[in-house]
Order: structure tokens, then sequence, then C-alpha cells
């Protein structure tokens, strides 16, 4: 009895010193920390092909002609001569003194002047408004009647005379006055007949009748 309890103490004493060099050795896990490395871009191989060789193109050189520019040039018709004669007659004061003139509710119209010269009759005449209304032109006409003698038979057949050219205007200003300038080819008119220049007013009754006397055409003043 006594060498089994002496056994048993030993065995004991044994396993009491185990314990405790296993708890004095013993340490705590340290905990490991891991960093993740970057992970590095394999260099890519490229791999080169070559590009088939093009025909080199030579580019065409176009030479374009120089554009002239050319300066427009406004064509001024020229002038004919009676347009000229025309003209000089504008600034003359007639030839005409006495007072042949036709008055209609304060428009009042002149016979001025007959003119002859290359082959062309000029008439001048003058239209003067005195009221504060413009005197708006309808249409100017050139009329031939018979004038009367008792015991004479008359021609009593009209005839229009047409001016080729003429200065007329479209109106008269309020409180104004203009000179008229018309030219015919050469007319000659009997004795028996007289012309009369007629004056219509647009949208008005003051209407101007002057009359141009036949000794006025055969007695024209000359002018070139």
């Amino acid at each position: 009895m006594r060498k089994i309890a002496i056994s048993i103490f030993i065995v004991g004493s044994v396993l009491c010193y185990s314990q405790t060099t296993k708890k004095k050795n013993y340490k705590k896990p340290v905990k490991k920390t891991y960093v993740k490395k970057k992970a590095t871009a394999k260099p890519v191989s490229t791999v080169v092909v070559d590009a088939p060789k093009q025909e080199e193109v030579k580019a065409e050189v176009v030479t374009e002609s120089p554009v002239v520019e050319v300066p427009t040039v406004a064509v001024v018709a020229e002038k004919s001569d009676y347009e000229k004669t025309a003209e000089k007659l504008l600034k003359q004061k007639g030839w005409i003194n006495n007072r042949n003139s036709f008055l209609v509710r304060g428009v009042e119209g002149f016979v001025k002047g007959v003119y002859s010269g290359n082959g062309k009759i000029f008439v001048m005449l003058e239209v003067s408004n005195r009221s504060n209304i413009n005197y708006d032109i309808q249409n100017i006409s050139f009329i031939t009647s018979p004038i009367k003698k008792k015991g004479v038979d008359f021609d009593t057949e009209e005839k229009i005379f047409l001016p080729i050219w003429s200065n007329q205007p479209e109106f008269i200003g309020k409180k104004a006055k203009q000179k008229l300038v018309f030219v015919f080819d050469k007319f000659t008119i009997g004795e028996n007949k007289t012309l009369n220049a007629v004056i219509n007013e647009n949208e008005g009754e003051r209407n101007l009748k002057l009359e141009i006397k036949p000794a006025y055409i055969l007695e024209a003043e000359y002018i070139n």
C-alpha cells in the first residue's frame, strides 16, 4: 500500500509539473496582417503589322485663270438735238407778250412762245397755280378747231397733234408755276383754224384751253 501511494504521488507531481510548464510556454498567437501587393500590369507586347504600302498620289495642281473685274459703266443715253433745244427754251421768258391766257378758279395758263428749228416746232406754255390745292394734270392735248366767220364754210374736222417730247409734270404744286415745252414734227395749219392746248385736271374740273393762233406758228421764232 505504501508503494502504491508513493507511485501515485510521483505520477501526480509529474502531471502537475507538465501542466505548469505548458502554461509558462504558451504564447498568444500574434495576428499577422497581410498587405496585398498591387498587381503590376504586365506589359502588353504590341505586334507591329506592316501596313501595305500605298502608292503615292500626286495632287494635280489646277491653275485657275484670274477673275478680272470689269467696272460697270452706267450708259447714259445721249440727248437729242431737240431735247437740248427744249432745255434752252425753259430758261427763256418767251416772246409772246400779249396776255394770251385762260383762268379758272385759281389756275391760269399762258402761251409763252412758239419756236422752230431743225425741222421741229416747239410750243412753250406756262401754268400758274395760285390756289392752295395741287393742280393734278390728267392729260394735255393739242387739237385744231375752226375759226368762225360769217358767210364762210368751215372745215369742222378736228385734228390732233401729238408731241414727240415734253417735260409735262404730273402736277403743279400749290402757289407754284411751271413752264412746259412740247416738241412736234414740223407742221402748219390753215388760216381758218386755230390750235388749242387743252389741259384737263385729274379728278377735277379746272380745265384750261389755250389758243395757239396760226400766226404764232407761221411767225415762230427760229432757234437752234
